[in-house]
């Protein structure tokens, strides 16, 4: 029987809806991950505290997502409406929410906290949120440690659950599936972030791949280009 959806709490829904603001300024077709993680730092949350304690500040991560996305991403201007009309989810981010509300279930929560959604963002590798926290060598173990602590006794329903996902993380997996990610199967899954205006950078990469000899790509990403961004342009093609 399928557990029943929980709701989001107040704040993680102020979140969401800055988010959606911030898309819409930034004329994106979806709300995204990058979105909700500027979103942190405007709505007074757990998340925001814990980040700038750590000296990861707006600034920084803004200045991050404009390296890896370019400048097209980063001309935001005032929506016609304000930035109230709702664009959808990105895949992943609908994906980071559902399971957000599952690490609430298996807490026995009947609501879903900035907590739970911190915490899937921060441990889902694929999301380009959790990539701009490893730009700047930002540990995501120690980020969500130091979440845990801020909670004080809240924490511990969350510790418990987290300690016994780890210990089921390791055994039995290979080095391939341990260090790789099938970036094919990921986008048929709808796990990467959609990716824009890179067709060029796209045909060329394919172009090498294609190739019986010399078929290693080497900085096939011009200035402003993120070479992950068409990587990840290279799987949801094929």
């Amino acid at each position: 029987m399928k557990e029943p959806d929980i709701p989001f709490t107040d704040t993680v829904q102020k979140i969401l809806r800055k988010a959606n603001q911030l898309a819409r300024q930034y004329d994106s077709g979806a709300v995204s991950t990058e979105h909700v993680l500027l979103a942190f730092f405007d709505v007074p949350c757990l998340p925001g505290t814990v980040l700038r304690n750590q000296g990861i500040s707006r600034e920084k991560v803004e200045q991050t997502l404009q390296e890896l996305l370019g400048d097209k991403f980063f001309s935001p201007s005032p929506a016609p409406d304000g930035g109230r009309g709702k664009l959808p989810l990105s895949p992943l981010l609908d994906l980071i929410l559902r399971e957000s509300r599952d690490l609430a279930l298996d807490q026995g929560q009947n609501r879903t906290s900035t907590a739970e959604l911190f915490t899937v963002m921060v441990q889902e590798p694929d999301c380009l949120a959790s990539f701009v926290f490893r730009v700047l060598n930002a540990d995501t173990t120690e980020l969500i440690d130091h979440m845990l602590h801020a909670m004080g006794d809240n924490r511990y329903p969350l510790e418990e659950v987290l300690a016994e996902s780890s210990q089921k993380g390791y055994g039995g997996t290979d080095n391939i599936a341990q260090f790789t990610r099938d970036l094919t199967d990921l986008a048929a899954r709808g796990r990467l972030d959609p990716v824009f205006g890179r067709e060029k950078e796209l045909r060329r990469v394919i172009q090498i791949l294609s190739r019986k000899t010399k078929n290693i790509g080497r900085d096939a990403a011009g200035t402003g280009v993120s070479t992950r961004a068409v990587i990840f342009f290279v799987g949801s093609a094929i």
